[in-house]
């Protein structure tokens, strides 16, 4: 028992030592959205603001939602009008459960996420779905927010939630896949190392279906980590596998499949990597990376080849395995599996 009290004690003490750090950087940000409070007459000290993993530098007071914004009013359920929020506040990609003010976002209730607790990231995938309703298309439509709690740190906004997926899962029938983007990180239970060694540094995998007459165009681009980089003619570039192919809607096979290499610099990289395959139609700084093409087909590829070459180019990724078939391979469940049950064992424990 005594290792268990050792593992929980230096669990701990990491989590203070992260949040503490934290909390330091975003010292301006805060001191600012205190002087923001105070002059809609909400009084906030340091003290109100913690850090978590997941949601960032929060500030936590009762009812701050409601208090900051007098024209939401809660039915009597509790529940707050999803059009007023959608017209009221915006909403970015790969963010869903969230609104975006300009000095804070306010986040779907707790409850819908992993164990009901605000230190994990949404189940999958009501909230992704709710997000993408049209509210327009209802005579009526409400959510429940976290009123106490409003992440404050804005501009760290895009890795909010990048813990699992966003857009559609694969189908073998390749013709009735719809036109989505699709973005998959590794759990966010893995840990730095963890990550090195089964997922091979991976920090996500874009993918883009798109259809035009009769030809649906697939392409994906796997980001490793920033710490992978190799050099070209004395330059530092960050490499990033990226596949195309062309799906013929008439004949149901494959016509053309590709595979290369995207050499991006440092700056090209942190641009792109939270961002998605439609980046330069919505930016107005483009990006047009070095690249090598690494294999070309073109013929008659049916859809199992396709899949299985796709797989194994993207090797040692196992988000690449989970887009294909809906969850991880057996290795990674085996172990997320296992730190799900340590992490509930450490939550009774703290109850102790």
């Amino acid at each position: 028992m005594s290792e268990m009290s050792d593992f929980k004690e230096n669990y701990i003490k990491q989590l203070e030592k992260e949040a503490e750090k934290a909390l330091k950087d975003n010292e301006k940000i805060i001191l600012d959205f205190i002087h923001f409070a105070a002059n809609k007459n909400v009084e906030l000290t340091t003290q109100d603001f913690k850090y978590t993993q997941i949601s960032g530098v929060v500030v936590e007071s009762p009812d701050i939602l409601l208090k900051l914004n007098e024209d939401l009013i809660p039915d009597k359920d509790g529940l707050l009008d999803y059009k007023l929020l959608s017209s009221k506040f915006k909403k970015q990609i790969f963010s869903d459960g969230y609104f975006f003010a300009d000095n804070f976002i306010t986040m779907a209730s707790p409850l819908f996420r992993r164990s009901y607790s605000s230190l994990n990231g949404f189940q999958p995938r009501f909230i992704n779905k709710f997000w993408a309703i049209d509210p327009s298309a209802y005579d009526e439509i409400k959510i429940s927010l976290d009123q106490h709690n409003l992440k404050i740190d804005v501009n760290n906004a895009a890795i909010l939630e990048l813990d699992t997926w966003y857009g559609s899962v694969f189908n073998q029938n390749v013709e009735s896949i719809s036109d989505q983007l699709v973005k998959l990180r590794p759990s966010p239970d893995f840990n730095e190392s963890e990550i090195n060694f089964f997922f091979a540094d991976t920090y996500s995998l874009d993918i883009k279906w798109a259809l035009s007459k009769n030809i649906k165009t697939f392409q994906a681009e796997e980001f490793k980590s920033e710490h992978i980089k190799v050099k070209i003619d004395n330059i530092i570039y960050f490499p990033v596998r990226y596949v195309h192919a062309e799906f013929d809607m008439n004949t149901l096979n494959f016509r053309h499949f590709d595979g290369a290499f995207h050499f991006y610099t440092e700056e090209e990289y942190f641009r792109r990597r939270d961002s998605d395959l439609n980046y330069n139609r919505k930016d107005h700084s483009q990006i047009k990376s070095k690249s090598k093409k690494m294999f070309k087909i073109n013929g008659k590829i049916p859809i199992e080849t396709w899949v299985d070459l796709t797989g194994h180019f993207f090797s040692r990724n196992p988000l690449i395995y989970e887009y294909f078939n809906g969850e991880y391979p057996p290795n990674i469940k085996e172990i997320l599996d296992l730190k799900t049950k340590e992490s509930n064992l450490l939550k009774i424990l703290e109850k102790l």
